[in-house]
Parts: structure tokens; sequence; C-alpha cells
């Protein structure tokens, strides 16, 4: 509710500064958020089989007539996800004798990226074409869920984190803001990242038994990568 309440007091001081001709080419603080695609490149492609898809957001500063922006990004892809059905024990009965529950194992990996950003947007108008220089790091992470069947509603029983590796990563993106309406842009951006070395589950390799126990192959790999965004920006 906070949030909305702040987003909508920036949107109307936008708009307010839009209507003021002495400050149409003014810019100033942006939010953008979006859904991503994720080509994988080189190494990084030869052993992985896939696009992680997810979303992103980067929040930038501006203060002034400067074309120069800075801020910090952040970003979520699914690499894949799987689930089986397994037993879980409960305890024992009077006998001593285990007693088995039914539930659900599910893996799920993900990429988290952090970048801080620096934006050369050299117009302010309805239309507003842009470059980053993007630099910090990703990371790759593997987390089992395990889910218990508890007479018609499911609950969770255990959380653990079964992998995480971080890489280095830098590069460049282009993008491109249509204006929708006042201080709401439509904003289209693609990413060229560069990876550094690092170790992941390979998402199709992991194999779940009825016990939960879980079997997988580890991937060594550079992480270069294409990121392709389609979203919105609020312009404050």
């Amino acid at each position: 509710m906070l949030l909305a309440l702040l987003l909508g007091l920036f949107t109307v001081d936008a708009s307010a500064q839009n209507n003021n001709p002495r400050r149409q080419n003014n810019r100033g603080p942006s939010l953008s958020l979006g859904f991503q695609i994720v080509q994988p490149n080189g190494d990084f492609k030869n052993y992985y089989n896939g696009n992680p898809v997810g979303i992103g957001g980067a929040f930038l500063l501006n203060g002034g007539r400067s074309p120069f922006a800075f801020g910090i990004g952040y970003s979520w892809q699914s690499m894949g996800k799987a689930d089986e059905s397994i037993r879980i024990r409960e305890g024992e009965n009077i006998n001593g004798d285990p007693v088995y529950g039914s539930g659900q194992m599910a893996v799920s990996s993900s990429i988290h990226s952090y970048h801080t950003m620096a934006r050369f947007n050299p117009l302010a108008g309805k239309v507003q074409p842009y470059v980053d220089a993007i630099a910090g790091f990703k990371s790759f992470t593997t987390k089992t869920t395990i889910t218990a069947d508890n007479g018609g509603y499911s609950e969770v029983v255990s959380e653990d984190r079964a992998a995480r590796d971080v890489a280095v990563s830098y590069g460049w993106a282009a993008g491109l803001k249509l204006e929708v309406v006042s201080g709401i842009m439509v904003e289209a951006r693609v990413e060229g990242l560069i990876g550094g070395q690092t170790t992941f589950i390979d998402p199709e390799s992991i194999l779940i038994d009825k016990e939960g126990n879980m079997d997988f192959d580890n991937i060594e790999s550079k992480t270069n990568s294409t990121v392709f965004q389609l979203g919105i920006s609020f312009e404050f």
C-alpha cells in the first residue's frame, strides 16, 4: 500500500514537471520492471540446454539536466525445476516400526543477478534511447523443498539450499523507452553480459528417489549470456 502511494505521488509529480516547459529537459529517478528471457552464449550454451526466464528491475538516479544516470539492478531467472512424490517418515508405531506419509520434493535452480549501472541517456522526451555499462555478479542457486500431505492440505516441512556459487558479471545494455502516459514508459532493452567461471547443478541431471534422496551432476562453465527484457519504466 505504501509503495503504491509513493508511486502515485511520484507519477503526479512527473506529470507536473512534464507540463512545465522550463523543466521538460530535466531528468529524474526512474524505476524499471520487466519480463526477461536469457540466451546462454559460448560454454554456457554448450553445457546448459534451455533459456532461463524471469523478471528484472533497476532503479537509477539522475538530478538536473545531465545525460548520465547511476543506479542498481536486480534480476531473477528460473533455470528449471524437478519434483517427485516421496514418502516421509512420520515416526514409529507401537511396535517400533517406522510410519510413513506421502509428500512432494521439489528442486528448483535459479540465477540471481546484482549489478551496478552507469547510463548515458541523451534525450529526455517521449522517446528515450540509452546505453548502460554494467558490472556486478550472478548467484547460481539450487534449493530443495519438501512438502508433506496432511489430510487435504500441504505443509512445507523442509527447505534447504543444495548448492550455491557466484560469478563475476559485466557488460553493456542498450534500451529504448516510449512514453505511453505522463510518467510511465514502455521499455525494451537487451544486455550483453560476460560471466565468469562458476559451478552449478545441471537441472536435467537431477534424480530424486522415493526416499527423498537426490543425485545430480555439476557443471563448471563460464556464464556469458544475452538478456532480453520487455516491461515498463516509471519516471519520477
